[in-house]
């Protein structure tokens, strides 16, 4: 409704879209070794780049922005695993009332570590228990 429109009209005139080619929305991945699973967000290819991207949609209600490498390593994990396919850029795009910018890029194989690492910080905790 229109409690959305401020942050849905930026995001959808943002103009990498022109060149970009969606190819899963709100896609369900898993991890079935760890028993993990979740959603990502957006996966395409950039034309313009010649690149496949994934990319985290995240809003901005008054915050700053954080890190999303560990999040957007695990989809990328898990899209290895099963899919066995590369990804060759992450971005988030951050989503606040009236505007929306893109992120820096960030490696794959940053989010990959950090998706590990975040993990075995879990496991850790886990084992506490």
């Amino acid at each position: 409704g229109k409690k959305y429109d401020e942050y849905i009209r930026p995001l959808l005139a943002y103009p990498m879209w022109e060149n970009f080619d969606p190819i899963a929305l709100e896609y369900r991945v898993c991890d079935l070794k760890r028993n993990i699973g979740g959603s990502l967000d957006v996966l395409g290819y950039d034309h313009m780049m010649d690149r496949m991207v994934l990319l985290d949609l995240k809003t901005l209600g008054g915050g700053k922005p954080y890190s999303t490498d560990a999040q957007l390593g695990g989809y990328l994990s898990m899209l290895i695993d099963h899919h066995k396919l590369i990804v060759d850029e992450c971005l988030t795009m951050w989503a606040s009332a009236g505007e929306s910018h893109l992120g820096e890029c960030q490696p794959p194989t940053r989010c990959l570590e950090a998706w590990e690492d975040s993990y075995d910080l879990w496991k850790m905790k886990q084992e506490e228990l």
